[in-house]
């Protein structure tokens, strides 16, 4: 099935479901079906190109009118007021997210100098070996026997640390 500008014409009313609601088991039936349709290669959308596709300020008018028009827009304190009250009970939509200013300390702490001359240390001390499966080289990560979160005076002490592979640090990390 080829989506057309033709096929949604004929199939659709112009305004679609504008107005309308739809419960949350239909929504859900539909969100299905196109997954499935999309999944077997039924739907193409040849046609389909946004209309702001490869145009910026520089080679399009509309755009850059629309940029000059709030470029250095001030809004004065009674709309401020009105735009704060207005998202009241609202979620950010970047609330939850790990950047770089909101990682827990123990993220940070794997960025650090002497983190990376602990791991060193316990990669040495093991001779660069799995302790589990005894093998040498290839991808080492280092474990914490107690966990950093549980105890930060033991996150830097070489005993609490051991050289584990990829694969034996996932069977261990996610085991518990």
């Amino acid at each position: 099935m080829v989506f057309t500008k033709e096929w949604y014409t004929k199939n659709f009313h112009p305004k679609g479901m504008l107005g309308k609601t739809q419960s949350a088991s239909q929504k859900l039936k539909n969100s299905i079906k196109m997954k499935e349709l999309w999944a077997k290669g039924k739907i193409i959308r040849k046609d389909f190109e946004p209309w702001n596709k490869g145009l910026n300020k520089n080679n399009d008018i509309r755009i850059l009118n629309f940029s000059n028009k709030l470029f250095g827009k001030k809004f004065s304190e009674d709309h401020l007021k009105k735009l704060s009250l207005s998202h009241i009970g609202q979620k950010a939509w970047n609330k939850g997210l790990q950047t770089s200013k909101t990682k827990k300390w123990y993220h940070r702490l794997r960025k650090t100098k002497k983190y990376y001359e602990w791991r060193i240390a316990v990669f040495e001390r093991d001779n660069y070996t799995c302790q589990i499966c005894n093998t040498r080289g290839g991808y080492l990560e280092p474990h914490h026997i107690v966990s950093i979160k549980e105890d930060k005076k033991k996150a830097l002490v070489i005993n609490n640390g051991m050289t584990l592979c990829k694969e034996c640090h996932k069977k261990i990390t996610w085991a518990k």
